[in-house]
């Protein structure tokens, strides 16, 4: 039976939930986090960030159980490919290389280290933005420049930052 995308951005923070959370009880589930090239990442209520293979958070109400019941089958109807594509609606890529992508990459990290496994030096990641910045980005359409200039911004060492910093304090002033 073929498996239904996730229907909302809720309930991929549901699916990463049911990874991150149930995955330590379930050591079958995280042997998997080296495979997965694509996380999906949001900051929790309390600051805290959860993430899940796209693979898995990808789907409609995914489970742990249903996962590996169907990961062992070659009909099994997960397709990694299919969620990354669906998914983007709901998420922003985070630059490789930049701040955010290596604190995601060391606390999904840390999170398989307690498996014995790792994360895989390809991994890339995409997070789903918080409630405000969602109601941010309705109501302000120039808000997508700004996140783009945010998200080249945290590429940058300190002291090109400073560099761009000064210019657009400049800038400021001239309005």
């Amino acid at each position: 039976m073929p498996l239904d995308l996730a229907q909302s951005a809720e309930s991929v923070k549901r699916n990463i939930d049911a990874y991150w959370l149930d995955g330590p009880i379930m050591p079958e589930l995280i042997k998997d986090g080296p495979k997965a090239k694509q996380w999906k990442c949001y900051m929790t209520s309390d600051g805290y960030w959860r993430c899940g293979p796209s693979r898995f958070v990808g789907y409609e109400g995914m489970t742990p159980e249903e996962y590996l019941r169907r990961k062992g089958r070659a009909d099994g109807g997960l397709n990694g490919t299919e969620t990354e594509y669906h998914l983007r609606s709901w998420t922003e890529d985070v630059a490789p290389g930049s701040r955010r992508h290596d604190a995601l990459y060391d606390i999904v990290s840390t999170h398989l280290e307690g498996f014995g496994v790792s994360v895989n030096r390809a991994a890339r990641f995409s997070i789903l933005p918080s409630e405000m910045e969602a109601e941010e980005r309705e109501e302000d359409p120039d808000m997508a420049a700004v996140n783009a200039l945010v998200t080249l911004a945290e590429r940058l060492d300190a002291q090109h930052r400073r560099s761009l910093i000064r210019r657009l304090d400049a800038l400021d002033r001239q309005l």
